[in-house]
């Protein structure tokens, strides 16, 4: 009787630990969602978006804010976050017209952003008139 009660006092202390481990690491180690929160933050907080680029990280990398911003002298913001897919890239146009009027909208759309099964070639297709 003891050895199974000291067995279940061990399964539950390492299953403790265990769960205090992952919560330790979801709340800061993985910094994916403090980046997503502090960008839609930024589209929330500011009015004065005129240019927005949307997309994943490549988007970031590749499309300047600064740059743009000397060429068309309106207030651009990169709003971008890690292997963002088609969904989030729409919920996050939606957020930024909430607060915003911008002119223009560049969505950045890249090969692996179709990563469903519902978004297949041919809905990049569909989407494409809307885009340019």
């Amino acid at each position: 009787m003891k050895k199974n009660a000291l067995f279940l006092l061990r399964c539950a202390c390492f299953l403790l630990i265990l769960l205090l481990l992952v919560v330790f690491g979801n709340r800061f180690l993985i910094q994916q969602d403090t980046i997503a929160y502090l960008t839609m933050e930024e589209i929330h907080n500011r009015t004065d978006i005129k240019t927005a680029t949307i997309g994943s990280s490549i988007a970031q990398l590749h499309f300047d804010p600064s740059i743009i911003e000397s060429h068309t002298g309106e207030e651009t913001m990169c709003a971008t976050i890690t292997n963002l897919g088609l969904p989030g890239m729409l919920a996050m146009t939606r957020e930024l017209f909430e607060t915003n009027s911008p002119k223009t909208v560049i969505l950045a759309v890249e090969g692996y952003t179709f990563q469903y099964v519902s978004e297949d070639i041919q809905t990049q297709f569909k989407l494409m008139p809307h885009l340019t």
